[in-house]
């Protein structure tokens, strides 16, 4: 836009003096002892002021001759007015063209200038051949190094900005100047609020880590804590184990469903084979049942004779003899015991018992067959499955020796 407004010109021709420019400002940069665009900008903006003096005595030589074109002009009209005019009208002229021949004569003729008045360098080349041609011509140069001149400062200032702002290739960060610098860190809310933030993270930065150290120690404490006492539940729950077989009370293995998986890792670990390992298996397949004695034959709820009896029928054997229903324990000890093999009776020693062995508890007089109340099913390794009671139903657990008074073997 300034290039318009000054009314520049451009032509195709390329002068000496453009490259001399150039090179001078070249030159002038590799000894300037800033480096590259501050240096560049230093050489650039000097020879703007010298385009901008030599535009404004263009100028000055173009005003003055200006001036004397319109004196010129003035001068014809007045000598036209007097051709044709009357005589009064000439002498009229005559009297008024008398001191414009002073003015003319003392602008064709250079004079002596007056106290109090200075003649400019631009009047000193002024002549009588001064045509608007000339003027025009004046005009155009001052015109074409002004328009050099400000071409020249726009460059240095953004030299200036180069050398003293390094382009980071960022071009957010580079872009971020004069205005939009404004809008994105002067005004921009964000600014402050970062600030506010910093302030507020570093007034609660000691106390968090305070609290961060507390917590840490309190896990630490919490995991120690727990991994003595899951210690010594380990060691209580072996210790229990070892000290049930000798007590008499048992301690629950499972009371919940077992997977296949499972039921044949007890009955390889048993060494049951053939019609005892069908009897284990049945009596295993059947922990997690409920117990009831109204429901003991129905095939989903046992009581602890109804499981010995369905047990075997599994390995082919009716320890009922004939009866076709489950008898109590007392009723299947007292057939068993007469047709049966008496496997313990006065002592009771696990090395004598084989998997699928039915233990018999009692003592009590209880007008049954030697008190007994109760059956468990032995599948090895002191361990059993019996329907233990209502809250627990058909569990797998370790062997109980307390009121044990028969074994027997069908």
């Amino acid at each position: 836009m300034g290039f318009k407004e000054e009314g520049a010109r451009f032509t195709s021709d390329v002068k000496f003096k453009d490259y001399a420019l150039n090179f001078a400002a070249g030159e002038a940069s590799r000894f300037s002892k800033g480096d590259g665009e501050d240096a560049s900008a230093k050489v650039d903006l000097t020879l703007s002021g010298v385009a901008s003096l030599s535009a404004n005595k263009h100028k000055a030589k173009a005003k003055e001759m200006n001036k004397f074109l319109k004196l010129k002009q003035k001068e014809a009209f007045i000598d036209e007015k007097k051709a044709k005019g009357t005589d009064s009208e000439r002498k009229e002229a005559k009297v008024e063209s008398s001191p414009q021949k002073t003015t003319e004569a003392s602008a064709q003729t250079p004079s002596k200038p007056e106290k109090g008045t200075e003649k400019s360098d631009a009047g000193k080349s002024v002549s009588k051949d001064v045509s608007k041609k000339s003027v025009s011509k004046e005009k155009r140069a001052a015109a074409n190094k002004t328009a050099v001149a400000k071409m020249l400062r726009a460059k240095g200032m953004i030299g200036n900005d180069l050398g003293s702002e390094k382009a980071t290739g960022d071009a957010l960060k580079d872009g971020n100047t004069g205005a939009v610098r404004v809008v994105t860190e002067i005004l921009n809310p964000a600014t402050y609020l970062k600030g506010l933030f910093a302030k507020i993270a570093a007034l609660i930065a000691p106390h968090v880590m305070v609290v961060l150290m507390f917590l840490i120690v309190f896990m630490i404490l919490v995991s120690l804590v727990v991994g003595m006492f899951t210690s010594i539940n380990s060691v209580s729950t072996t210790v229990t184990g070892f000290v049930s077989r000798f007590s008499g009370r048992g301690r629950i293995l499972s009371e919940e469903s077992l997977t296949d998986e499972e039921i044949d890792a007890i009955v390889d670990d048993s060494g049951a084979t053939g019609r005892q390992e069908e009897v284990i298996r049945f009596a295993l397949s059947r922990v997690g049942y409920p117990y009831s004695q109204a429901n003991r034959a129905s095939g989903y709820a046992y009581d602890c004779s109804s499981l010995a009896f369905y047990s075997w029928q599994a390995g082919g054997v009716d320890i009922s003899y004939g009866g076709g229903y489950p008898p109590t324990a007392a009723a299947e000890a007292s057939k068993l015991y007469s047709k049966g093999e008496v496997v313990n009776s006065t002592r009771l020693d696990v090395r004598d018992m084989e998997p699928g062995d039915l233990i018999f508890y009692g003592g009590h007089d209880n007008g049954r067959f030697l008190g007994i109340y109760h059956v468990a099913v032995y599948v090895g390794n002191g361990e059993v499955v019996e329907a233990l009671n209502e809250d627990h139903g058909v569990v797998y657990q370790t062997l109980r020796t307390k009121n044990v008074i028969l074994v027997l073997r069908p």
